[in-house]
């Protein structure tokens, strides 16, 4: 979809495969630099409710300052710069 992927409860949203260590509440925070999805940061928490939106936003921030990390050392950018 192109956004953030958030989920207060695994117990009460569903599908969700529970995997150990058992998360009960998650976030996948978009990779994303100049309009390219890179990659995504996948988070879980002990708890029901374990982000806040505030948390949120500074995560997106931070995988903001990653995904430009990221595409400044992409592959496919270096073997351009080959032809």
């Amino acid at each position: 979809t192109g956004e953030n992927y958030l989920i207060r409860d695994t117990d009460e949203q569903g599908p969700y495969l529970h995997v150990p260590p058992r998360g009960r509440s998650h976030a996948a925070i978009l990779l994303r630099a100049s309009g390219h999805t890179l990659g995504v940061i996948s988070i879980d928490w002990e708890e029901p409710d374990g982000w806040t939106p505030a948390l949120v936003d500074w995560l997106s921030a931070l995988a903001g300052r990653y995904a430009v990390v990221l595409k400044a050392f992409a592959v496919d950018d270096l073997f351009a710069q080959l032809d």
